[in-house]
């Protein structure tokens, strides 16, 4: 029996040693660029298979996880229209309504798991509450619950965050909570005038209680500190008409 080589031993060993480090290297990599196609290029159904893909080869950045739940709330969006093009054209909707009501399910159930595994990253929240606020304007007005419940959670975890407290907002107005909505709406613009998601709401509560001149002061605010968010010019323009109608 001849004696072992332990330099060829020794050289498989280390060769298998690099070939696993280089291996555990790539995983990584290759994550990101699921997340990257999730994140940029992939749409629809596609895009949920490449985020789901990065949360396989990477489980341990919870961003994968929250892409999951963002890929899949697009996906109930476009079911959303899918739906109402279907309805206007006289179709059954119901697979369309069973679609959304499983994407629902499992966005909620990856933004959730986004927050377990890092409970204290405050986007997780927001993301999670506006999905409970699309739940109640599409499905049950007991979403709007959960919304509230899920803000003051991301509250805790950042006080001086607008966009949570914009999500809390709409669900308290949404709940006829309008005085303590217009109170997290102040707050969020205090903290950043030009947020338009801020203004927007608050400048229809305010007309609707008969303060147009300050509806139109905080729209105007934010349009001129950062001008194109989306609904900010049309909503001057039609404070702007019914002032000018308003004998």
């Amino acid at each position: 029996m001849r004696a072992l080589s332990w330099g060829r031993v020794a050289a498989v060993a280390t060769t298998v040693v690099l070939a696993v480090a280089i291996g555990l290297q790539m995983l990584p990599l290759l994550a990101d660029h699921a997340y990257l196609l999730a994140n940029v290029t992939a749409v629809g159904p596609a895009r949920t298979s490449a985020a789901k893909r990065a949360v396989q080869l990477n489980p341990f950045d919870s961003q994968y996880r929250a892409q999951v739940g963002s890929a899949y709330e697009d996906e109930v969006r476009a079911l959303l229209a899918a739906g109402a093009k279907a309805q206007q054209q006289g179709k059954d909707v119901t697979p369309y309504a069973n679609a959304v009501r499983d994407r629902f399910a499992k966005a909620e159930a990856a933004f959730k798991d986004a927050i377990r595994s890092s409970p204290r990253e405050y986007d997780y929240y927001v993301a999670l509450a506006a999905l409970y606020n699309l739940g109640g304007q599409i499905m049950d007005k007991r979403f709007y619950t959960g919304a509230i419940d899920v803000a003051k959670r991301g509250m805790a975890v950042e006080p001086y965050g607008p966009a949570i407290r914009v999500q809390l907002a709409e669900a308290l107005l949404a709940t006829g909570r309008t005085e303590q909505a217009a109170r997290q709406l102040e707050y969020s613009l205090e903290m950043d005038p030009s947020n338009g998601e801020a203004a927007l709401p608050l400048a229809y509560i305010y007309q609707k209680t008969g303060r147009k001149a300050k509806a139109l002061e905080i729209l105007k605010t934010a349009e001129a500190l950062l001008p194109g968010q989306a609904g900010v010019a049309q909503g001057i323009a039609s404070l702007e008409a019914s002032a000018a109608a308003t004998p």
